[in-house]
């Protein structure tokens, strides 16, 4: 009694406009230390409601999120739109191959939004199945690094429906994504969504034509207008209104975008540049091959020189670095080629469940300073 009456009599509540910042989510720090990017009330609003409807958010889904909510994917194409849709939650507080494997099997989970790692993972589970896998899924979509081929044919395989993949970032949202039905490409992160504009551009911010890499930038109001306390960073993230993205990325004649790897984690070797993630699509069709991670690994003579990381399959047949080597002369020019290939049990992940591709290739530094 005594604290109600303290209290005033009437209590306003604080006014709230569009540009108010309403949080701070942190960047999973890929390629470089992470920045706080500041998301206002009146973008969070813009893309729940956008995002909803993109995806057709009903109040009888039932949504599962296995990232931390502090992530982007989870807080605002789940939880938000959940919240906004009146549909269902479904929380589970680390990613568990297994948890998620029966939330999907016995709790009607209608939607997933996973990284890759996941749905690999999902899958292996899902493939030593020896029946079929009761689901009510209807939408699965993956962003955050690029999906091996070979995880959307399982997939499609196990569960009955393929996998939507599109492309974003903590700054953008989703603004690129593959069509709900069934007029998608595999491999490619689909069309630029209506509400915000995608462009590929060279150096100097000139649009690109259809086939030509360059630069994705990305201009819309969900997209943030600053980092937290870091005015270069948000400087240098700018050119002419379009924000960089640091992907690379080419369109084809249909409109769709192919993503072609990070900027900033380009291998170049003797003056070629080499996508780490074609390198690692190749090793993924390998039979034995559970996951795949390549670095390229300073060299005083060519640059740098490609090295990749590999987890087998429990099950699999003994193999050794040359067998590997072997199959990817078949599908990879010579100076694509992993100089050497290291087997490990499992592979880092960054908290958001992409790889750390910059944590092993900081361990491979060290270890060959010390030889």
């Amino acid at each position: 009694n005594k604290l109600m009456s303290a209290l005033p009599e009437h209590n306003e509540a604080p006014i709230i406009d569009s540009h108010t910042p309403a949080v701070v989510l942190y960047t999973s720090g890929t390629t470089g230390k992470p920045k706080g990017a500041v998301l206002t009330h009146g973008q969070l609003m813009t893309h729940t409601l956008h995002h909803t409807q993109l995806v057709q958010y009903q109040h009888n889904d039932k949504t599962l999120i296995c990232l931390a909510l502090c992530n982007n994917f989870a807080f605002s194409h789940q939880l938000l739109c959940a919240i906004y849709s009146g549909a269902t939650l479904e929380i589970i507080p680390h990613f568990d191959s297994q948890e998620v494997f029966e939330a999907i099997r016995y709790h009607d989970i209608t939607m997933l939004y996973m990284m890759p790692v996941m749905y690999n993972e999902l899958v292996k589970l899902a493939e030593n199945e020896r029946c079929p896998i009761p689901n009510h899924l209807r939408l699965t979509i993956v962003a955050g690094d690029t999906t091996p081929v070979v995880v959307f044919r399982s997939f499609k395989k196990c569960f009955g429906l393929d996998i939507c993949e599109g492309i974003g970032m903590t700054e953008t949202q989703i603004y690129a994504l593959n069509p709900l039905d069934d007029k998608k490409k595999i491999g490619s992160v689909g069309r630029g969504v209506e509400y915000t504009a995608v462009d590929v551009q060279d150096d100097h911010g000139n649009s690109l034509p259809p086939g030509q890499t360059g630069e994705i930038t990305v201009k819309g109001e969900i997209v943030i207008e600053k980092y937290l306390g870091n005015p270069k960073a948000t400087t240098d993230s700018f050119r002419n209104g379009w924000f960089l993205t640091g992907d690379l990325g080419t369109f084809d004649s249909d409109g769709f975008l192919w993503f072609k790897g990070r900027k900033k984690q380009l291998i170049v070797h003797d003056g070629s540049n080499i996508s780490p993630q074609e390198v690692e699509e190749v090793f993924y069709h390998h039979p034995a091959v559970s996951e795949a991670a390549v670095v390229g690994i300073p060299d005083v003579i060519e640059g740098e020189n490609v090295k990749a990381y590999i987890t087998l399959k429990t099950d699999s047949e003994p193999i050794i670095e040359a067998d590997l080597l072997t199959f990817a002369k078949k599908h990879l020019a010579d100076y694509k080629l992993p100089q050497s290939i290291e087997f490990r049990e499992s592979l880092p992940k960054l908290a958001t469940g992409k790889l750390d591709r910059r944590r092993l290739r900081a361990e491979s530094i060290h270890s060959s300073q010390k030889v």
